[in-house]
């Protein structure tokens, strides 16, 4: 077990802890117990490869971007005043703003934990470029949905929530309630931790 006075935390675990409290809870205090990634992880991965692929030719004009904007893909980025890092699957520079860009597998049925990871990459992208960044996009490879995120007041209140609820369950090194159900808990790599899960 590592000792917790003083850290950063990823800014995919706040998509994660939406998903299930627990799985921020073992990452951060037990990392050797990681086990390998779930398929929707690689999948994720894997799209975003071919996305960079492909897209880095084609028009930037449907998020309001101009075509000479500059792009960079897989840019580690944080933010000391909210104390989480992470890289970015993409980011785009148009002029005096940037916008993130996360590519997700799958549906947007669990899209409020990708707010709040875009939210995170959002003031992590701020801090690090000095300029305006207040809007971002998640990408879904299965709906072709694109959901655009604000840099808003509330996304930011509930990023500071749920940050400052992960560093509790850490410090206090106590592993936090989960509602999670069937369906989340069938594709969870720790459901062998949980002993409290009759599934």
């Amino acid at each position: 077990m590592i000792h917790m006075k003083s850290y950063s935390i990823p800014i995919s675990l706040l998509r994660q802890y939406v998903f299930c409290p627990r799985i921020p809870f073992f990452q951060l205090l037990f990392p050797a117990q990681n086990s390998e990634k779930p398929l929707w992880v690689k999948q994720g991965s894997e799209y975003q490869e071919k996305w960079e692929s492909l897209q880095k030719r084609r028009s930037l004009q449907r998020f309001g971007i101009s075509e000479n904007a500059k792009l960079f893909f897989n840019q580690y980025v944080e933010s000391d005043e909210y104390g989480i890092h992470g890289y970015i699957d993409l980011y785009v520079i148009d002029y005096n703003n940037c916008y993130p860009i996360e590519f997700k597998s799958g549906n947007n049925s669990f899209i409020e934990g990708g707010v709040l990871q875009l939210t995170g990459y959002l003031v992590a992208l701020g801090a690090n470029e000095k300029i305006n960044c207040n809007r971002g996009f998640i990408i879904f490879k299965e709906s072709k949905k694109i959901i655009e995120v604000q840099n808003s007041i509330a996304n930011k209140s509930k990023l500071k929530n749920v940050i400052e609820r992960i560093r509790e369950s850490v410090d206090r090194q106590i592993l936090p309630s989960s509602d999670a159900t069937l369906s989340k808990c069938s594709q969870c790599e720790y459901l062998r931790h949980c002993n409290d899960r009759n599934f």
